[in-house]
């Protein structure tokens, strides 16, 4: 069975490096998350992920608020 661990979640104005990953202006903000997925209480996936606000509707948004929803299931409940 799998299961997400979130290490962090915030939101923060992109970075160089950010801006250039995601094709924003260093500065917008940005959800980050840091996520590790277990399979059986042993590590499987370690990811990073930048997500900026500003191409976000407002729903898609609120549910990026609440932490307990992983990204997958909000890109697929919007269809992202």
């Amino acid at each position: 069975m799998f299961c997400q661990k979130f290490y962090f979640f915030k939101f923060e104005e992109a970075t160089e490096e950010c801006a250039e990953l995601c094709n924003i202006n260093v500065g917008d903000s940005v959800n980050s998350r840091e996520i590790i997925m277990h399979k059986d209480d042993y590590p499987l996936i370690y990811a990073i992920s930048y997500i900026p606000l500003k191409r976000l509707t407002k729903e898609m948004r609120d549910d990026l608020i609440r932490a307990d929803i992983p990204i997958g299931r909000i890109l697929k409940k919007y269809n992202a």
